[in-house]
């Protein structure tokens, strides 16, 4: 098992690991930054000395693969081989639709619908603008010009805590803000969202090549094309706010309740303003009762491996879209590919999920005899991360003065003298996270994945020998990739580029996944406690909520954990329309813990010994020390666990 550290809930694998992490604010507001193992670097406020430590001479770039690559695309149909258009492959406009170089205020601002400014014709039809001042206006319509050059933008609100008055002649900018409308620009975006905007409403991308896949819910009642709410049948198969397909429409909801998707609610988000319904370039339209509700797959991998994480930035002076979504791709860890069917397709970094079925190629039966090509670059082995995140200002780049918080992810088992004996760091400009748990995922992550270095293969196989589409795992098994006592080594490999080459073999190149062990992901939000309750009560009232652990996470007996206490049931009841699950003939105190009153409010663990069949394949849960699970709630463990990711 590795020594490096994991993400999320994230603790070493083992009491034996030597990562080391290191996290704090930047060090130019001021005091010492110390590193542990007697590695110390002095930060100075004086802004002409080196930020970096001395040994670094450049920032380095993480070169794991963050993009599927096809690079010939092509269907055979009635012998004839089509070859797919490539929508990825031009990437190169301007992530800005316009320059807005010379809009300027036409007259005094200080609120209402509408601003008049000079040269409109540079902006586009709706946006956000940041004045010369820092004042931020998003607006839906711009109409003129009239007979004086003034142009007329509708709708205009200040945005993000905005206020004041923005002065005639004013300079005003067009920029694109990631971000939720509130409290200034407190929140950001799930990455769905940001990839969606810059594929469909910036690259230009046709929405009908995301590739979706079905949630489970249908729609309970018809709508039209207008309508603000949307009732499903199951919301608690759909996040908490996002992006779904119905029929031909992409729709995006700003909050949920139950099973009722509302368009309107939760904060405004302005680079989406007035365009939820039919976003991302689709018609509004109607749907009838019991229609399909869609996810796309990004979606589906932010649920599984980025829940809770939200990305941000505000982007003044144009970027390439293709180093936008390069960005935004690295800091999720997300992969995205154009796949067989010429489809837009996504994939978190992440390891095989413990129910998939991955098969073997070895040698014998699948490997063409001397294709194989192994690259083993030491270059890619990293011993350490940092992460430089919350910019302080647009366009940060690769400037560190404009962060203000930087986290360091140390393996010094990798660094030690029976290993490396050496630093290998990597750097990371994270200009799109903003918060310490995102930082840590990536930071945690990518030295996980690079720890012991990229390891590619490449190979040729024929057509038959291989189901796996390009973000597959296969295992490889081959006399070219051996331990150190001469054999076979099996390894666990992402496809990650997939050519024709001749008649009826392909090329592949694919990427040794780095995560050793069964893994598991991170488990939902904790349910509460509805009321308090006494030592001695044997019914409880638990309060779920849509992104908490569901009724069906529950067996039907088992075992749960309030505070230190835990708590055996032997049958449980279900209220779906205030999503309160009641547990009944509990019995107070279990495994010898001390049965004490709890107030209301308190989170109530779900154990191992109380998860359904449905839970218990899917999530991680809490062991003991030798990672071991308690199945039957007798308090020893016998079902070896799954490391965290």
């Amino acid at each position: 098992m590795p020594a490096g550290l994991l993400a999320f809930a994230i603790k070493p694998l083992d009491n034996k690991s030597g990562g080391v992490r290191i996290s704090g604010y930047n060090p130019f507001t001021g005091g010492n930054y110390v590193i542990k193992d007697n590695w110390t670097h002095v930060w100075s406020a004086d802004a002409s000395k080196d930020l970096y430590f001395k040994i670094f001479t450049r920032p380095l770039e993480s070169k794991l693969y963050f993009r599927g690559v096809m690079e010939k695309i092509e269907q055979k149909q009635n012998e004839v081989v089509l070859t797919i258009k490539d929508l990825l492959k031009n990437l190169d406009a301007d992530s800005h639709y316009k320059q807005s170089d010379n809009v300027v205020s036409a007259m005094a601002y200080t609120g209402g619908n509408y601003l008049n400014v000079y040269y409109g014709h540079e902006l586009p039809d709706y946006g956000v603008l940041c004045s010369e001042s820092g004042k931020y206006i998003k607006y839906s319509g711009i109409t003129g010009p009239d007979d004086y050059g003034n142009w007329t933008l509708t709708n205009c609100q200040y945005s993000f805590g905005s206020s004041g008055t923005i002065e005639s002649g004013e300079k005003l900018q067009q920029h694109l803000v990631y971000a939720r409308d509130d409290n200034g620009m407190a929140d950001g975006l799930t990455a769905d969202m940001i990839l969606l905007d810059l594929l469909c409403n910036r690259a230009g991308i046709e929405p009908q090549y995301i590739a979706v896949t079905d949630s489970g819910a249908t729609l309970m009642g018809g709508i039209s094309g207008s309508d603000t709410t949307i009732s499903v049948s199951d919301g608690s198969l759909l996040p908490d706010q996002g992006v779904i397909k119905i029929d031909d429409e992409f729709i995006i909801y700003g909050s949920k309740c139950g099973n009722v998707l509302d368009i309107q609610g939760g904060a405004s988000i302005p680079i989406f303003y007035y365009h939820k319904r039919g976003a991302f370039r689709t018609a509004a339209d109607s749907h009838s009762a019991g229609a399909k509700v869609y996810i796309p797959t990004i979606t589906r991998e932010c649920l599984a491996w980025l829940n809770g994480c939200l990305f941000r930035a505000d982007i003044g002076e144009p970027e390439k879209i293709q180093e936008l979504v390069n960005q935004i791709c690295q800091q999720a860890l997300l992969q995205l590919w154009q796949n067989e069917n010429g489809e837009i397709q996504f994939q978190e970094l992440a390891p095989p999920r413990p129910d998939e079925s991955i098969e073997t190629l070895d040698d014998d039966a699948h490997l063409v005899e001397n294709s194989i090509e192994v690259i083993d670059d030491p270059g890619l082995q990293h011993s350490r991360i940092l992460v430089f995140y919350s910019p302080t200002e647009a366009n940060p780049g690769d400037d560190p003065d404009k962060y203000q918080a930087l986290l360091e992810e140390i393996d010094a088992d990798i660094e030690g003298v029976n290993w490396l004996n050496e630093t290998k760091p990597d750097i990371i400009y994270a200009n799109w996270i903003y918060r310490h748990d995102e930082a840590l995922a990536l930071a945690s992550r990518l030295l996980a994945l690079s720890r012991e270095g990229i390891l590619e293969v490449g190979f040729k196989l024929e057509m038959k020998d291989l189901e796996t589409e390009i973000g597959g795992f296969i295992y490889l098994n081959t006399a070219r990739l051996v331990d150190a006592d001469g054999n076979n080594k099996l390894g666990c490999y992402e496809i990650v580029s997939k050519k024709p080459v001749s008649s009826g073999k392909y090329q592949l190149q694919v990427m040794r996944f780095n995560f050793l062990g069964t893994t598991g992901l991170i488990g939902p939000e904790n349910p509460t406690l509805y009321s308090a309750i006494d030592n001695d009560d044997t019914i409880i009232v638990i309060q779920l909520t849509d992104s908490s652990y569901a009724n069906n996470h529950f067996a039907d007996a088992g075992q749960i954990r309030i505070e230190d206490e835990k708590i055996s049931y032997t049958a449980k009841s279900y209220d779906a329309g205030t999503l309160r699950l009641t547990l009944t003939n509990c019995t107070r105190g279990a495994l010898g813990t001390t049965p004490v009153a709890h107030d209301a409010d308190v989170d109530v663990l779900l154990l191992f010994a109380g998860s359904s069949a449905t839970a218990s394949s899917r999530w991680a849960w809490i062991g003991d020390s030798d990672n071991e699970l308690d199945g039957d709630g007798n308090g020893i463990g016998e079902t070896q666990g799954y490391v965290i990711w």
